[in-house]
């Protein structure tokens, strides 16, 4: 499962970024028993609580690219990364042996926000780009995994649940009114909603930059435009009943975990 979460606050002392970034984590280590890292620098802190399914005995850390500019945490599984990994690597970049996430600050170098495009996975992405001092942050394209945030004069925060941000000092606890309508109509806080008035979702398939605290928001990804992008549709009801089964297979293949026992369930 793991859990994310960081600080932008260039005004805060570093012992003191890194404290409340800590206490998000632990506020979070039941979505990641297996270890802890937090990297701070140029007023921000990241950090990751991580559940150890991929590489299960590497311990927890923040990847960063080769270059140090760009230090990444994800929480998630990204589906296509050996992939991904074998043309990073082919192309001169030095991808650490790990983790299916090691690849994300080496993409970022590669294409800069638009990373997620090539991302085959459910994942929930924080990375710091100190060459441009900015933080982005990216989802997938169905919000399987969570990423929530508030803003406050000076200070930008993220987290996978927003019980973390909301134990943060400045951050309000009264609720979103309108969001909890929503929610007890449909079941689910969708888009940008969230229990608190102060924190908000990031949607799904969107990317958020922050630079100097002011954010900007983009989606990535639309379920039509993929759909229209199809440029052979095969005529036959026989080949499309061949395609879709091709297309579960190795959607299936591709989620099987080899270094850890796992299990199915139908709900």
């Amino acid at each position: 499962m793991c859990g994310i979460a960081g600080l932008w606050a260039p005004g805060m002392a570093p012992h003191e970024r890194l404290s409340l970034v800590d206490g998000m984590l632990a506020r979070m280590r039941h979505r990641g028993p297996d270890g802890a890292a937090v990297w701070d620098g140029d007023g921000t802190a990241i950090g990751i609580t991580r559940l150890a399914i991929v590489a299960p005995t590497v311990p927890a850390r923040v990847y960063s690219s080769e270059s140090g500019r760009i230090h990444a945490v994800v929480n998630g599984e990204i589906y296509n990364y050996q992939a991904l990994h074998d043309g990073l690597r082919a192309r001169g970049h030095e991808v650490e042996r790990g983790p299916d996430t090691t690849v994300i600050p080496h993409l970022y170098e590669e294409d800069g926000a638009d990373f997620p495009v090539r991302l085959d996975g459910m994942f929930a992405v924080a990375l710091w780009d100190a060459g441009r001092r900015r933080l982005v942050l990216a989802r997938d394209r169905a919000g399987e995994k969570p990423l929530f945030y508030t803003v406050a004069p000076g200070r930008f925060a993220f987290a996978s649940e927003p019980g973390a941000l909301a134990a943060l000092p400045w951050v309000s606890r009264e609720p979103a009114a309108g969001a909890l309508a929503r929610y007890l109509a449909h079941g689910f806080f969708a888009g940008r909603d969230s229990a608190f008035r102060a924190i908000h979702q990031l949607p799904p398939a969107h990317v958020t930059e922050v630079v100097e605290g002011a954010e900007h928001r983009r989606s990535y990804w639309r379920a039509w435009d993929a759909l229209s992008s199809r440029s052979v549709v095969p005529a036959r009801a026989g080949d499309l009943v061949a395609q879709t089964r091709a297309e579960l297979e190795e959607a299936v293949r591709s989620r099987i975990p080899g270094d850890v026992p796992f299990g199915v369930f139908l709900s």
